[in-house]
């Protein structure tokens, strides 16, 4: 019964968020009345719909399905007749003014007489639905048992989405996820609204969709090699893809499938290399990440091939949308290749980005002239992208402002917060890996403030991505996505005004019981504490504030670095620190246990902390240290990139004037960076150390070079020390020399280098 119980299965309750005196919806609707009285559902409840309206006549359907299968009541369906409604529950398709001119909106109105469910169009209906489900949930304990009547609080709601694509992704290339997992996954979608079903079939480790033309590419491109010598794969049949795409159109969500190309597609080639660079052979990849191997783009038969695919895609996924993936790509082949550097003279190419345009062009052509719309990834964009293409913006939101700048549809799903396999807690101090906590996924904007109407106009909605390189069961990929894409879906679907954190929090921790009630797996969130600071007002002191998901544990904490237990200071508010000082702080559990390791850090006392400070530059939003202050309030980065405290640029130097205040006597000053070139940040090139006596005038201190170990590759911090022999001075300033470009040897030769500071330190 799995997601037929769940999609039912949400408690109702007033939420923090007296403004709109919410239930404990999510996501939250757009407008909602409390009304007087209740109406009572119970086995007489009659279930009428529009008889003339096959699609609604559907949607009742299934509504019937769901509510007999919590509560044991039939509810038959009957057509409506547009009388006398008194007693019923009655969905109706209609233009009446009170209707959101959406068509996925609708209005539901419960009181004394009965249940009204509109919208003009079915779709609006089905999301309706959704919403009246979890409030008919609440009257239900699990297991149920008995027939009682179930009464519903009288209310009037206004719904409609703030975005038109609303999606989820899963890939099920790396690991293969079974029919019946991908139907309740879709499930899954439904109950919160989505309208996207992003399905990741191909890649370099498996081909997972049956193409008649070409058996081999399931015959030998949907299995690899595992250690033992066995086989790992499987891959989905014609008439499997068309169950789903049919079972998903009947939840009103729209299945996008992905055909990588031109690169990760290792797979396909295994099966077919003459439509590689090298020929072959090659056999279907057993390694993640990026593989060199991938479509000649010089080789008329390589179009011939994909666009023979394309046409069996488009003939299975009725949808607007064909995504070709398009990123990372590598050049390495195309470099190398006679005929792709034939391709890159005959077309006047600039060079192998031009030749990725060209060939992201050429298939654009082929699924217009069938009626369909090309999307890709944002590196579709390098090199020129025809304006009928929409873009996926991954690599962070700037692609997504570039593309929507130039009139592009644009779909965000940047890894900082849509991707769902990076692990859901901050790891403990030393450990590496990224991380995005449920609170994040729920910050997230889609839109950015820095465009203006025109182009604020084609960001479509967002999307959640599941990558399953590291994900190989159900039960993992469940606990991956849930409940982060419930964040999402509030964030996609309600206005901006009325998301509330805390309100969220409170409804999400109701609808656990009816997760575990479902068989879902799913994760509670993140038991750590996040520990920030701000400016006191005072010079030499900072404000401490200590933070965490779990809302209803108290936080403990220590200032001699001991281990925080029951007994120790509970956290009640933000406060001052002014000495030196070790901030310990756990969550505390029932029993007096901390949840999870002490969140530790230091605050050093010095004398730069809190002092006015100025930059040259702004340093990437993502990475800003903790706000302006972040780089002089005495807590130090981590070797943890993205623990917070970091302030990052992209190819830019860094500079920061610091004014004490009043002349004092210097020792020592002191920068610290970070190493860690797997991530592309490199230690700065030089540091340069100054003080003034006014502000105006400055004397060099000095100016320490660092030297590159091209094998080291653990992250560290490094910290660049310079002696002032006592000098008194009111200013200082340091300034981080960036390296530019990745060096020659590096992967990323030739790209933005990162420097990353933290902790001006003045004694």
């Amino acid at each position: 019964m799995h997601i037929l119980v769940y999609a039912s299965a949400i408690f109702l309750m007033s939420c923090a968020d007296e403004r709109h005196h919410s239930l404990n919806l999510i996501p939250m609707p757009v407008h909602i009345e409390p009304g007087t009285g209740s109406f009572a559902i119970s086995a007489g409840t009659a279930l009428v719909a529009d008889g003339r309206d096959s699609t609604l006549q559907q949607v009742a359907g299934y509504l019937s399905n769901r509510v007999k299968a919590v509560t044991g009541f039939p509810l038959p369906v009957a057509p409506d007749t547009q009388g006398q409604s008194d007693g019923q529950i009655v969905l109706r398709l209609g233009d009446a003014k009170a209707l959101p001119h959406h068509p996925e909106g609708y209005r539901l109105v419960i009181d004394e007489t009965g249940i009204l469910l509109e919208g003009r169009k079915p779709e609006g209906i089905f999301r309706g639905a959704q919403t009246l489900l979890q409030i008919l949930s609440d009257q239900i304990s699990f297991p149920r048992k008995d027939n009682r009547s179930l009464k519903l609080p009288a209310l009037s709601i206004v719904d409609f989405p703030r975005y038109p694509y609303r999606g989820m992704h899963l890939d099920v290339s790396r690991h293969f996820f079974s029919v019946a997992f991908i139907k309740k996954h879709i499930d899954l979608l439904a109950a919160f609204k989505f309208n996207s079903f992003h399905w990741h079939l191909t890649d370099d480790q498996g081909w997972r969709i049956e193409i008649d033309k070409y058996p081999r590419l399931t015959q030998i491109g949907s299995w690899r090699q595992v250690e033992g010598g066995g086989r790992y794969g499987g891959f989905y049949t014609k008439d499997e893809v068309r169950e789903i795409v049919a079972y998903a159109a009947h939840r009103f969500i729209t299945v996008v499938p992905e055909i990588e190309m031109p690169g990760h597609s290792q797979a396909a080639l295994a099966a077919y290399p003459e439509y590689s660079c090298s020929g072959g052979p090659l056999a279907v990849s057993t390694e993640w990440g990026v593989r060199e191997n991938v479509y000649c783009a010089g080789n008329d038969g390589t179009f011939a091939f994909l666009e023979g695919i394309l046409a069996e895609v488009i003939e299975l996924f009725p949808g607007s949308y064909i995504h070709i993936g398009g990123d990372e790509c590598p050049k390495t082949q195309w470099k190398q290749c006679p005929k792709c550097q034939a391709r890159i003279r005959a077309e006047h190419l600039a060079d192998e980005f031009e030749l990725q345009s060209y060939f992201i062009k050429r298939i654009e052509r082929f699924l217009l002239a069938h009626n369909r719309r090309l999307i890709g990834w944002d590196e579709i964009l390098e090199g020129g992208l025809a304006k009928s293409a929409t873009v996926m913006s991954w690599r962070g939101m700037a692609g997504g402002i570039e593309a929507a700048k130039a009139g592009h549809d644009v779909i965000m799903t940047p890894t900082d917060y849509c991707y769902f396999n990076d692990q859901q807690a901050e790891p403990d101090s030393g450990a590496s890996g990224w991380y995005l906590t449920l609170k994040k996924a729920y910050s997230f904007e889609p839109t950015p403030p820095v465009l203006d109407s025109a182009a604020a106009g084609h960001i479509l909605g967002a999307q959640g991505n599941l990558w399953t390189e590291n994900i190989a069961t159900p039960e993992q990929a469940e606990y991956m996505v849930v409940p982060r894409m419930l964040a999402l879906s509030e964030v996609v679907w309600s206005p901006a005004e009325i998301r509330n954190w805390r309100s969220f929090r409170t409804r999400l921790k109701a609808h656990f019981p009816r997760f575990q009630a479902a068989g879902i797996n799913y994760c509670r969130g993140d038991f750590g504490v996040a520990i920030t600071s701000a400016p006191s007002g005072k010079t030499g002191s900072v404000t401490i504030k200590l933070e965490t998901e779990q809302l209803d544990r108290p936080i403990c904490y220590t200032l001699d670095g001991s281990e925080p237990t029951v007994r120790s200071d509970r956290y009640r508010e933000p406060f001052t620190l002014s000495e030196s000082a070790t901030i310990a702080a756990a969550l505390i559990d029932d029993e007096g246990t901390p949840l999870r390791s002490a969140k530790r850090i230091a605050f050093d006392r010095h004398l730069a902390v809190g002092a006015p400070i100025k930059f040259n530059v702004a340093c990437a939003p993502k990475y800003n240290g903790g706000g302006e202050q972040g780089i002089n309030d005495g807590l130090r980065g981590s070797t943890r990139y993205c623990d917070g405290y970091w302030r990052g640029h992209e190819g830019e130097d860094f500079e920061a004037t610091i004014d004490l205040g009043v002349i004092q006597t210097i020792d020592t000053i002191s920068l610290s960076s970070l190493h860690d070139i797997g991530v592309w940040i490199f230690m700065p090139d030089s540091v340069a150390f100054e003080i003034s006596a006014d502000g105006s005038t400055y004397t060099a201190l000095a100016v320490i070079r660092r030297e590159y170990d091209p094998a080291d590759r653990t992250p560290r911090v490094v910290e660049y020390r310079c002696p002032a022999g006592h000098i008194p001075a009111r200013f200082v300033r340091v300034s981080a020399r960036n390296i530019g470009t990745c060096p020659a040897w590096h992967p990323g030769a030739g790209g933005l280098a990162w420097v990353f500071v933290d902790e001006i330190i003045v004694r």
